[in-house]
């Protein structure tokens, strides 16, 4: 068994995220606009999520310099719904390809549990939230790849998944 390599792991999540990140901005700000309109700018909403979708941390950093009520309201209840939608576009995608992403399937690599157990929809949903979280959190949970012989993330490590290079495609 031999373990994904971080270039392809990277690259798999990049090209699923290139393909949730229309579907995810046109569902938050559906969901935002639609149930929190009490807390969003109808004109300047759209380029606050699109600041929070590619790059969260420069939210923090505003968040620093502005610390107003309103905008910690905004950001943090906006960075709920992104974790919330974009799990569960990250799980409707892995359910489509039959267990693996697209990006996954493209670099053939494949999530499946250490100690060989059935990987489960739970385990399944379970990542794809820490997955989420991990990336509104500066990639913090995923430096641990570099570091562990599996190369497993934080999350990885929680979940006792493992991600493999899949030879078999």
């Amino acid at each position: 068994m031999k373990y994904a390599s971080i270039v392809d792991r990277f690259l798999a999540y990049l090209m699923d995220y290139l393909i949730i990140i229309i579907p995810l901005f046109i569902g938050v700000s559906f969901i935002m606009i639609t149930y929190f309109k009490e807390y969003t700018d109808g004109q300047a909403y759209p380029f606050i999520l699109l600041i929070l979708l590619v790059f969260p941390v420069y939210m923090f950093g505003y968040l620093f310099m502005y610390p107003t009520t309103d905008n910690i309201k905004i950001i943090f209840l906006s960075m709920i719904v992104i974790v919330i939608v974009e799990s569960c576009l990250l799980i409707l995608i892995e359910l489509m390809g039959g267990g693996c992403t697209t990006g996954e399937n493209k670099y053939k690599i494949k999530v499946t549990m250490s100690d060989n157990t059935n990987y489960t929809i739970g385990r399944r949903v379970c990542r794809a939230l820490l997955k989420s979280i991990s990336r509104n959190i500066i990639f913090i949970p995923c430096i641990s790849i570099v570091f562990t012989i599996r190369r497993q993330s934080v999350y990885d490590i929680l979940l006792r998944t493992i991600v493999i290079k899949n030879i078999e495609y």
